[in-house]
């Protein structure tokens, strides 16, 4: 059983923009995120998806299992973050901004995040062909043989990313919070 923390839920006193990067797996996520924050100064960073599979991975390399539903469990969880996720935020107050990747993935996540943060400024949302993503993915995979790139695996997150995340996309596009940003292969 995967370890997590209890804590109560309590709202951070947030006084600089939050800037979510949305897209599919493969869409190219992490390299746009980081490609602003060299442009732009001033900028923080944070990739949910990868504090959460750090920490994932060491509670398998610890308990020798190799079970990608674990990972997807922990990472698509809609518990508060945890409070490593709130001394990160704490950290980037002294920014001008700060961007979130891979984070909220469905609706659970979004309440979560409303309710600690209070909401985000601004959602960039990379939008890619589903093949695009698929073959993007494959050639991840025979580069990094990371499993969650695997192509029965990718079929999955790309449903969830349809089921779960697209309407978490839709509610900031209804409040006028969106940025669609159209890419090719």
């Amino acid at each position: 059983m995967l370890r997590t923390e209890r804590y109560s839920i309590q709202k951070l006193d947030c006084t600089f923009p939050i800037l979510f990067v949305s897209g599919g797996p493969g869409s190219g996520r992490t390299e746009q995120a980081l490609s602003l924050c060299k442009k732009i100064s001033g900028l923080a960073y944070f990739n949910v998806t990868d504090f959460l599979r750090k920490n994932v991975l060491d509670f398998i390399n610890e308990n020798d299992t190799k079970d990608w539903d674990v990972i997807a469990r922990r990472v698509h969880s809609s518990d508060p973050p945890s409070n490593k996720v709130c001394v990160m935020y704490n950290l980037a107050e002294n920014n001008r901004a700060v961007i979130i990747e891979g984070f909220p993935c469905h609706e659970g996540q979004l309440n979560t995040f409303n309710q600690c943060i209070g909401g985000v400024d601004l959602v960039i949302l990379l939008d890619c062909e589903e093949t695009t993503l698929i073959d993007r993915l494959h050639r991840r995979y025979e580069r990094l043989k990371r499993a969650e790139d695997e192509d029965a695996i990718v079929l999955r997150r790309i449903s969830f990313f349809k089921h779960c995340t697209l309407p978490v996309i839709r509610y900031y596009d209804e409040r006028g919070k969106l940025v669609t940003v159209s890419l090719v292969s």
